[in-house]
C-alpha cells in the first residue's frame, strides 16, 4: 500500500513537493500525454516525513493510515486497546478526554497513556548508556529520521538508538508486562509510524488524529456532547515527564533530569535535521554528543503531519505549558526525600531493558549512478554551457542547485522541460526563428509586389492593343473576344494575389 498518494489531475507541477523533500529521489517528475508536468512519488526512496503534503497547495498529495480497518475491526467486536500519543492534547485541544471516552463507549478495552511509554524510553536510555558510555546515539522516537536513515544513510543505523520508540515502549509494557493479547491500536500525529508499526509487528493500527477527526466530522460525532465519566483518562499508569516528549528537545530534557552532564544536541525540523544529519555522518566521533535528538517536525509531534490542525509555536506553548507544569509537580511528588525517583526504582525491579531493544535493518536501494560525464551531458541538454549558466541555481525546479537538477536529469527522474532558464531560453530561440521567417515572408512578399505590379502594367498594355486590334476589322472579332476573356481572368487573378498580399502583410 502507498502510504503517501498523488491526486495526478490536481498536480500542477510546481515543484514545492520537490522544494522540501529531505529525500529528493523520491519524487519523479514527468511529462503526461497532455502535455502537463506531474511530479510522482518513488514510495520506495520515500520517508514519510509528510513535508510535501503540508507544502502542497494544490491538495494534491493525501496519506493513508489504518483508521477504516480500525473502525470496522472495533464495530465488529474485536479485543483492541488504544495508545494515545500525548499530542493528542493538541490535535483535539479541549475534547481530547471526550474522543478517548468516545472510543472507550464504541468498545475500546483500555486505553494506555503513551507518555508512560515516554517515561520507560528514558529510563532505558539512560541504563543502556551506563552500560555503554562510550555510545554516540541518535534518537528513534521520530519514525521519519529512522526510515531516511534505513533508507538512505545506512552508515548511520550504528548510531540509531536501540531503544524503542515511547509508542513501542507502551506497547510492548501492555503486551509483555500486562498480558493484553488483543489488537493495539495508536492514536498518532505522525504518518510514518506506519512503518515503525509493520517493521517490529507490536502494534496493528497506525490510526492518525486527522483522519480520526475527520471521521467525526463524517459520521457528525458531536465530541463536546460526549459524557465523560472520570476525570482518570488512562487505564493503568499516568506519564510524568513523558508527557513534553512531543515538544522539541522532550527527550534532552528528561535525560537532562536525570544527568544534567549528559552531553546532548538537537536538531528539528525537515530544512535543517537532515542537513545535520549528513554532517553527523562525516563527523568525527570525538565531536559527537553522546545524544542527538533529532524530530522531523520543526514543532515536534505536536506539529506532526497528521494532527490536523495548524496550531503556530505560541499556541502549541500555550497548550504544553499547563502539561509541563503539571508533569513537573506529578514528578516532584514521585521523588523521596533522599532524592530517588520511585517510578525508575520500580522499573528497575519490574523491566528488563532487553525487552524494549530495537535491531535495524537496511532498506538501502543503490540510486543510478551518475558520472561527471553524465552530468556534462545533462548540462548540455539543459543549454548550460557557461559556468555561470550552471550555477544559476534560481530553485524553480525544486532543487537546490543546477547541478541537482542535472544530476535529476542523468537519473531520468525529472526531465529537462522543469528547468525554468531551459525553458526561457527554448522561447527566446523560438522567437528568434518566428523572427527571422517573418523577415524571409516580408522580403519575398516585397519581391511578389514587385513582380505582379509589372503584371498589372502589362495587362493595361495588353487591353489597349486589344482595343485597337478590335478596330482593324470585323474579322478579328472572334479573336478580340478570347482575348478578353483572358484578359479578364488575369486582371481575377491579379486581384486574388493582391488580397492575399495584403491578408499577409497585416499578419506579419
Amino acid at each position: 500500500m502507498s502510504v503517501i498518494g498523488l491526486r495526478e489531475e490536481k498536480c500542477v507541477g510546481c515543484n514545492a513537493c520537490v522544494k522540501v523533500c529531505p529525500a529528493g529521489d523520491a519524487n519523479i517528475a514527468h511529462t503526461d500525454e497532455d502535455g502537463n508536468l506531474r511530479i510522482q512519488i518513488d514510495n520506495a526512496k520515500c520517508i514519510k516525513c509528510g513535508a510535501c503534503i503540508k507544502a502542497c497547495s494544490h491538495n494534491a498529495r493525501y496519506f493513508e493510515d489504518d483508521i477504516d480497518q480500525f473502525i470496522k475491526d472495533l464495530e465488529a467486536g474485536k479485543e483492541i486497546a488504544i495508545l494515545a500519543a500525548p499530542a493528542i492534547k493538541i490535535a483535539f485541544d479541549g475534547n481530547w478526554r471526550h474522543v478517548l471516552q468516545w472510543l472507550r463507549n464504541k468498545g475500546v478495552k483500555a486505553i494506555y497513556d503513551t507518555s508512560f511509554g515516554a517515561d520507560i524510553c528514558t529510563w532505558a536510555h539512560l541504563r543502556y548508556l551506563e552500560q555503554h558510555p562510550d555510545a554516540k546515539v541518535i534518537s528513534q522516537p521520530c519514525a521519519a529520521v529512522v526510515n531516511y536513515i534505513q533508507c538512505h544513510k545506512p552508515a548511520l543505523i550504528s548510531h540509531l538508538s536501540p531503544i524503542h520508540s515511547p509508542m513501542l515502549c507502551i506497547g510492548i509494557y501492555v503486551r509483555k508486562v500486562l498480558g493484553f493479547k488483543g489488537k493495539i491500536a495508536a492514536i498518532s500525529p505522525c504518518i510514518a509510524k506506519i512503518d515503525e508499526f509493520r517493521e517490529t509487528g507490536v502494534i496493528d493500527y497506525n490510526v492518525t488524529m486527522e483522519h480520526l477527526k475527520k471521521y467525526f466530522e463524517q459520521n457528525k460525532v458531536d465530541l463536546p456532547k460526549v459524557k465523560i465519566f472520570s476525570e482518570f483518562e488512562f487505564d493503568e499508569h499516568q506519564g510524568l515527564e513523558g508527557a513534553i516528549y512531543s515538544k522539541p528537545g522532550g527527550l534532552m530534557k528528561n535525560l537532562l533530569i536525570h544527568s544534567p552532564e549528559m552531553e546532548i544536541v538537537t536538531s528539528e525540523g525537515t530544512d535543517k535535521l537532515y542537513r545535520d544529519l549528513d554532517t553527523y555522518e562525516k563527523e568525527k566521533s570525538r565531536w559527537l554528543p553522546t545524544v542527538f535528538d533529532v524530530l522531523s517536525c520543526e514543532n515536534g509531534c505536536n506539529g506532526g503531519p497528521a494532527t490536523g490542525v495548524n496550531y503556530n509555536c505560541f499556541s502549541m506553548n500555550d497548550i504544553m505549558h499547563d502539561v509541563e507544569r503539571y508533569a513537573r509537580k506529578v514528578r516532584k511528588a514521585n521523588t523521596t526525600k533522599k532524592g530517588i525517583d520511585k517510578q525508575f526504582a520500580e522499573f528497575d525491579k519490574t523491566l528488563n531493558i532487553n525487552d524494549f531493544i530495537r535491531t535495524y535493518h537496511s532498506h538501502y536501494s543503490e540510486s543510478v549512478k551518475v558520472s561527471e560525464a553524465d552530468i556534462e551531458k545533462a548540462y548540455r541538454e539543459l543549454g548550460k554551457e557557461t559556468e555561470m549558466e550552471k550555477k544559476f541555481d534560481c530553485h524553480a525546479c525544486g532543487y537546490k542547485s543546477c547541478r541537482d537538477m542535472a544530476i535529476a536529469l542523468a537519473k531520468g527522474i525529472n526531465e529537462k522541460e522543469n528547468c525554468h532558464q531551459y525553458m526561457m531560453k527554448s522561447i527566446y530561440n523560438e522567437r528568434k526563428k518566428v523572427t527571422s521567417i517573418n523577415e524571409e515572408v516580408l522580403c519575398m512578399n516585397n519581391e511578389l509586389v514587385e513582380v505582379f505590379g509589372k503584371l498589372s502594367e502589362n495587362i493595361e498594355k495588353v487591353r489597349d492593343e486589344a482595343l485597337v486590334i478590335r478596330e482593324t476589322g470585323k474579322e478579328s472579332s472572334i479573336e478580340m473576344t478570347n482575348v478578353g476573356k483572358y484578359m479578364n481572368e488575369l486582371q481575377e487573378l491579379n486581384q486574388s494575389i493582391s488580397t492575399s498580399l495584403e491578408n499577409i502583410n497585416s499578419s506579419i
